[in-house]
């Protein structure tokens, strides 16, 4: 449209009066050529105008588009966030019927192999294994006993049954060799926040212990303990009392 508008204005711009030498013909040409000039620059901005709008109602029709996705991401996102709790709050099989069974047996290290299988299958890990805290017996020169850690039973294929760890002597300073293992730090105690109230673990009332200990990469921790060739993964320990 613009380029027809152009065009016609040139050729009306050019009438043949303007080759005459007739003052009046030039005066006629020249205003007819500025009215051309005005309509042609009128209409082009005009029609820039119209494509800012357009371009504008483009980027907002985007920032719209893209609100929209990231609302739908984050409810979904929940609706997974809840749907997993939902499914964790489910029994596993076999779970109600092994509550029954801790509740009336004697022997619960009879259940120990059960009871690990359940706690593999409900949080999808390699292997489970469970163990006792101990201490070593002090030396024959006075050397501080050292708290241990044996491994009563395990999932199939862990190897973890009767192996044992050894951690470091509560006075030891930092001098001596690493623990054996990061499970011992849920037996490091720190003074609670002001306000709170501590627990008392191993005769130390008031300091306040781990409720879990978790390694996201264990062949980058340096006192990670391994029963075998290392393997990339991570590490879960959590304190029964």
């Amino acid at each position: 449209m613009l380029v027809c508008l152009q065009e016609r204005a040139k050729a009306f711009a050019t009438p043949a009066c303007l080759f005459e030498t007739s003052p009046s013909c030039m005066r006629a040409a020249s205003s007819s050529t500025l009215r051309f000039q005005y309509l042609g620059q009128y209409l082009l901005r005009y029609v820039e105008r119209e494509e800012g709008k357009a371009a504008q109602a483009e980027l907002f029709a985007q920032a719209a588009t893209l609100a929209s996705a990231q609302e739908q991401k984050k409810a979904d996102a929940e609706a997974e966030v809840k749907l997993a709790e939902e499914n964790a709050a489910k029994p596993l099989p076999g779970q109600e019927d092994l509550e029954l069974l801790l509740g009336v047996s004697k022997e619960v290290p009879d259940l120990y192999e059960r009871i690990l299988e359940l706690v593999k299958a409900g949080t999808g890990a390699t292997s489970c294994y469970i163990g006792v805290k101990g201490e070593t017996a002090e030396g024959p020169d006075g050397e501080p006993s050292k708290p241990t850690i044996t491994w009563l039973a395990g999932t199939g294929g862990s190897n973890m049954a009767d192996c044992a760890q050894v951690g470091v002597a509560e006075d030891d300073g930092g001098e001596g060799p690493p623990p054996e293992g990061v499970s011992f730090e849920l037996f490091k105690g720190a003074e609670p926040p002001e306000g709170a109230e501590g627990e008392e673990e191993g005769g130390e009332p008031g300091l306040v212990y781990p409720t879990e200990l978790v390694i996201p990469n264990v062949v980058r921790h340096p006192n990670m303990k391994f029963f075998g060739p290392p393997k990339i993964g991570a590490y879960a320990a959590v304190p029964i009392k």
